[in-house]
């Protein structure tokens, strides 16, 4: 019996990994394109807007084809709504973020949204943390901090700006954006005994794109042909990324699919050097060491005390 079945968990293991891997050089990619975006002067409200108005049809007609419109309906519409504010937050500073921080110097601080995570989830969810799982967040907080320093250095001022008023700007937009990711994850395991995971997508969606509509108008730049092409593929990759890494944690248990999220930063290294010429300094390299191990011992521990 043991025979049969230790192929078929390889197998899954090794899909599982295999699409998280895919999964994460699909965002990468968006990523990417979403900086050039704003780098050509297009403000991130307008990008989440028409992302938006491209993803939500989508999702109407997947909900309307599978379980109808009523399929939509929530049992915490109070909830999501707050997630789905919370959530508009994550993208806009982190999409704000790239246009002056290195690609790769950006993805290293997101890293550290696992971390905050296990930090919140003892007052949110109620969960025991233990004294090594503090001594890992306290760990990944410190490689936080090198990595900010570092992209702080680092970062170009923008017209007319103080050079260390604009490095604080750029690291704040970027905690801002790590703490959202993280507490729109709390939020939606909290929500996920009563939500499927589909309305957690689509409400996610919903409250990112109705105050980013609202807002655009305000800062709206005309589309070229080219950028509408961009924000097009934009949404279409943050599509097709969700799916892999949807299909990544069904395929196999989180504790082996899980630190294939890192492979993240060798695509960011890749996609940075590629286009625009950009390595990380030495100390971005420790920042990253830090708060990818304090993550994967996480992980590992978190793995074990639900064994338990």
């Amino acid at each position: 019996m043991v025979e049969s079945t230790a192929p078929v968990r390889q197998d899954r293991a090794l899909r599982g990994a295999l699409l998280m891997m895919a999964g994460m050089a699909v965002m990468t990619v968006m990523d990417t394109i979403a900086k050039l975006v704003v780098e050509a002067d297009y403000h991130p409200l307008q990008i989440l807007a028409i992302r938006g108005w491209l993803v939500l049809p989508i999702l109407v007609f997947w909900a309307h084809r599978t379980g109808g419109l009523a399929s939509l309906k929530t049992k915490r519409p109070k909830a999501m709504i707050a997630r789905g504010l919370v959530g508009f937050l994550a993208p806009l500073a982190f999409f704000s973020a790239l246009k002056f921080v290195p690609l790769a110097d950006a993805v290293v601080i997101f890293f550290a949204a696992p971390i905050m995570m296990t930090a919140l989830s003892m007052p949110v969810l109620k969960e025991r943390v233990g004294p090594q799982r503090w001594a890992a967040v306290l760990l990944g907080f410190i490689g936080v901090a090198i990595a900010m320093q570092a992209t702080g250095e680092g970062a170009a001022p923008a017209e007319g700006q103080a050079e260390d008023g604009f490095a604080a700007f750029a690291v704040m937009l970027l905690l801002i954006g790590t703490t959202a990711y993280a507490v729109l994850s709390v939020m939606g395991r909290l929500l996920s005994d009563t939500e499927s995971t589909f309305k957690l997508v689509f409400y996610f969606n919903l409250g990112v794109t109705l105050p980013s509509t609202a807002l655009a108008p305000l800062v709206w730049t005309p589309l070229t042909q080219e950028v509408f092409v961009g924000i097009a593929l934009i949404a279409v990759f943050a599509l097709v990324g969700h799916l892999l890494m949807t299909g990544a944690f069904t395929a196999a248990p989180v504790s082996v699919v899980a630190p294939f999220e890192y492979t993240a930063l060798i695509w960011a290294v890749l996609a940075g050097y590629l286009v625009w010429g950009d390595a990380p300094t030495p100390q971005v390299w420790l920042g990253a060491m830090l708060i990818v191990g304090c993550g994967l011992f996480i992980t590992y521990r978190e793995t074990r005390r639900r064994r338990r």
